[in-house]
């Protein structure tokens, strides 16, 4: 800043500190089957995930349901204005999508267009589907052994329909035409 007057002239200097929360980052997840919940333990306001398996998703709080068994190496960026962190954890599924007891749960037509049936041997309590991202897209309620839920709203593509029983929860991959 610099003031003038009749005088003469004067300078000022004015310094400026900002302290910054220093970035923290890690992640928790739990594994059933081949479907993994991740849950992102940060102090950044933005979070991006790399499931190891060329899924993407971003939110604090996400799921991916993997295709095939195996170590999967998982890279969540959690992000602040001023800086980022990465944390890199392996992931192990003993099941994959693929390998799924079909004669368990049975999710048809699949293809589907605006109506999906899903039928159990047990009793069924619910059924979340997720987009290919992790990105949760529907949940519905289910009561019963069978039943034909709406998926009109959902755009062409690939999704993972998360069945669970009173015993299980069956990911199966589910393609809306």
């Amino acid at each position: 800043m610099l003031a003038s007057s009749q005088c003469g002239s004067t300078t000022f200097a004015t310094t400026i500190v900002q302290d910054f929360e220093v970035l923290e980052a890690d992640f928790d997840f739990e594994v059933d089957e081949a479907t993994v919940d991740f849950t992102a333990v940060t102090n950044a306001n933005n979070i991006t995930w790399s499931f190891g398996d060329g899924n993407h998703a971003s939110g604090s709080a996400v799921a991916n349901t993997y295709g095939a068994a195996g170590d999967h190496g998982v890279t969540m960026t959690a992000y602040t204005p001023y800086d980022y962190m990465e944390v890199v954890k392996t992931v192990t599924t003993t099941v994959g999508i693929n390998n799924v007891y079909s004669s368990q749960v049975q999710v048809y037509p699949n293809p589907a267009g605006s109506h999906v049936n899903i039928a159990s041997e047990t009793q069924m309590q619910k059924a979340d589907i997720y987009d290919i991202s992790g990105k949760l897209q529907s949940s519905y309620n289910i009561t019963g052994t069978s039943a034909t839920i709406d998926v009109h709203h959902l755009k062409a593509g690939t999704y993972f329909i998360r069945i669970t029983t009173d015993t299980k929860t069956f990911p199966v991959k589910l393609i809306i035409q």
